[in-house]
């Protein structure tokens, strides 16, 4: 049995093998965001909780996934990278059955951090893992290939939430989310290797932690970039939040429908994102933001004029723009 469980490690170690495997657990931070967009309302409707009460689901995820990246990096570096990673995935399974059964609203909100807290583990190990077995160009090509597998989450996930739907409740959904996490908990369990050896293990990882995020946020050039980026996911999770009530409620668009109006929002994203290191060899980083920036205020200035005929259902001689 031992041999057995030492081959499959070995042979997880090769890349694509180990792509596999930590492509998944990479993607668990997208899959417990977007997977569930489709049920907002529904959730709402059921736990008889507001509009505002219910957005707040996602932002409390979200602050499980920011709170975990901080906390989780420190301590895989400290144990190492197994340990970490199987607990943060069975409190992800856990926090995800205990959504699927939540009683209110409050209670599914502290599941939801929960949930945040669990998947961290995913994203940030399985970068840490990365890093561990790869360097220079080879960790970039596979940095690239894991990239390409989480940047289909914010694609499918809404799709199969929205499948999942049309097959029963939302609590189905996050009894799905527990199944997933739960055999990927075991396929962690038996497939893959320790990548930090013990000789290689930090001592006082929080302190260097705590030292190198002292020096960073001093940094004038950080501090601009990371606002910058910060407004940015501001703007799109405030869309993120907002768009299964607009969409389903006021337009009235199906779960289904949801979810492929939301996965072309999402190849929206990928796609400038696949052809900036192209852009940015010729215009630089500056010229990329400028252009992006002119982009978006030419959309919103034609929305903004489009709105009004499409609320009122009035047809103009002017026709929509294309977001509308």
């Amino acid at each position: 049995m031992n041999r057995g469980v030492k081959r499959m490690r070995m042979a997880a170690s090769r890349p694509a093998r180990l792509l596999l495997i930590i492509g998944p657990l990479s993607a668990l931070g997208s899959l417990c965001i977007d997977m569930y967009l489709p049920a907002l309302p529904a959730i709402s409707r059921d736990l008889h909780a507001g509009t505002s009460v219910t957005q707040a689901s996602l932002t409390a995820c979200l602050a499980g996934l920011g709170l975990g990246q901080v906390l989780i990096g420190p301590v895989s570096d400290r144990l190492g990278r197994r340990r970490p990673l199987l607990f943060g995935i069975a409190a992800f399974v856990l926090a995800a059955a205990g959504c699927a059964v939540a009683p209110d609203i409050y209670v599914f909100l502290v599941f939801r951090f929960v949930q945040g807290l669990g998947g961290a583990s995913g994203i940030v190990i399985s970068r840490a893992i990365v890093r561990d077995r790869y360097a220079g160009p080879a960790a970039a090509r596979f940095f690239s290939m894991l990239m390409t597998v989480v940047g289909t989450g914010p694609l499918l996930a809404p799709q199969l939430g929205a499948a999942l739907l049309a097959l029963g409740s939302w609590r189905l959904l996050f009894a799905t989310l527990a199944l997933a996490g739960l055999v990927l908990m075991v396929f962690a369990y038996v497939c893959l290797p320790e990548t930090l050896p013990a000789a290689s293990r930090a001592v006082d990882a929080a302190g260097t932690t705590v030292g190198a995020m002292g020096s960073v946020i001093t940094d004038r050039a950080f501090l601009v970039n990371a606002l910058a980026c910060g407004i940015g996911f501001g703007a799109i999770f405030s869309y993120v939040a907002g768009a299964p009530f607009a969409l389903e409620n006021t337009f009235g668009l199906s779960p289904a429908l949801f979810g492929i109006a939301f996965g072309v929002n999402g190849a929206g994203l990928i796609r400038p994102a696949t052809s900036t290191a192209g852009s940015l060899a010729g215009w630089g980083p500056c010229g990329c933001s400028r252009t992006a920036r002119s982009a978006s205020r030419r959309e919103a200035s034609r929305c903004s004029r489009c709105w009004p005929r499409t609320r009122s259902g009035s047809s103009a001689s002017s026709p929509a723009c294309s977001s509308c």
